[in-house]
């Protein structure tokens, strides 16, 4: 359903593997940061939905200045410099009324770091914000140390050099669960349980 109709990159394998951690793990309190056009948050909220409980904490801007505020690539930066942040994010809000998400759906108009404060207890994180190395090092230094002791972090685009360094630190504090391949093979998304502080 998100799928054909919203903007984003969640691959089906990737939406597959959101809604069977969701509902495998029962979490109460989640976070997503990066919304965008909605593709990976939605599967999350029908999950919670099928749950018949708990709420996905939604962190976004739809900002080209927030979105390149530290430096990616020129190529990728220029893109984010482009889009038409105000119907993606209309197409969003749409969406979810139309389908009913509202109750699951909690969305927070902030950039990350201003929206850190806000949570002191995470049961599951998705990290898909700003992709420079400050950005993605950022989100997991403010938020992995939010997520519960056995709680669910996923990281996307750990195949991009720039969010490297954010994928070593969570390695620091969490196991490996499963990794989501991009359509040529190549690790994308990593699914990983929280260990330790």
């Amino acid at each position: 359903m998100a799928e054909n109709c919203l903007e984003g990159w969640c691959s089906r394998a990737k939406a597959v593997a959101l809604t069977n951690a969701i509902i495998e793990e029962q979490p109460q309190l989640c976070v997503e940061i990066g919304i965008f056009g909605g593709r990976s948050i939605v599967p999350c909220a029908a999950a919670l939905r099928q749950n018949g409980s708990g709420v996905i904490y939604g962190i976004e801007t739809w900002s080209p200045a927030i979105a390149t505020e530290h430096f990616t690539s020129e190529e990728n930066d220029s893109w984010w410099q482009q889009v038409d942040f105000p119907r993606i994010k209309q197409d969003f809000f749409a969406f979810i009324a139309l389908h009913g998400f509202t109750e699951q759906i909690r969305v927070i108009e902030k950039t990350s770091r201003d929206a850190a404060s806000l949570f002191d207890a995470i049961d599951f994180l998705h990290i898909d914000g700003a992709h420079s190395v400050f950005n993605a090092a950022e989100d997991v230094v403010l938020y992995a140390s939010k997520l519960k002791i056995g709680g669910i972090v996923v990281l996307d685009d750990i195949d991009w050099p720039t969010t490297g360094p954010a994928h070593e630190i969570l390695k620091s504090i969490a196991e490996p669960l499963t990794t989501i391949n991009d359509d040529e093979g190549k690790p994308a998304c990593a699914f990983m349980r929280k260990v330790r502080n």
